[in-house]
């Protein structure tokens, strides 16, 4: 029988294969992935939504431009990290404990994290 957390970690494995693990990403890929996440952030802050499409956006047109971004699932796994961490804020600031359905708001991060690799 397999656990959960055995399936989500062969899932990030699988998620992540395309970069060879002996050798870590290029500074290009570091780079492209922050300022990526960066104004994707900034979006979200203006109006809610829209960092992983300004995300991933930066990314296509680094790959266009032909500068080693990394592969996709990488930038999907990044971008969801990033959008996990940057609603903590958010969270304070809007003060949901006050405000929020608790079982939703407790079921979106678990599906999040269970659902991301297998968009990746």
């Amino acid at each position: 029988m397999r656990y959960p957390h055995q399936q989500l970690q062969q899932l990030l494995s699988a998620a992540t294969a395309a970069q060879r693990q002996d050798e870590p990403p290029e500074l290009s890929v570091y780079i492209i992935l922050s300022v990526g996440v960066f104004l994707g952030n900034i979006a979200m802050g203006i109006c809610g939504f829209g960092t992983a499409i300004i995300h991933l956006t930066v990314w296509v047109l680094a790959q266009g431009l032909g500068y080693n971004s990394g592969p996709l699932p990488q930038a999907v796994i990044t971008c969801s990290c990033a959008m996990t961490i940057g609603m903590v804020p958010l969270f304070f600031l809007a003060k949901a404990r006050k405000h929020a359905i608790k079982p939703l708001a407790i079921s979106i991060p678990i599906f999040k994290a269970v659902a991301a690799p297998f968009g990746a």
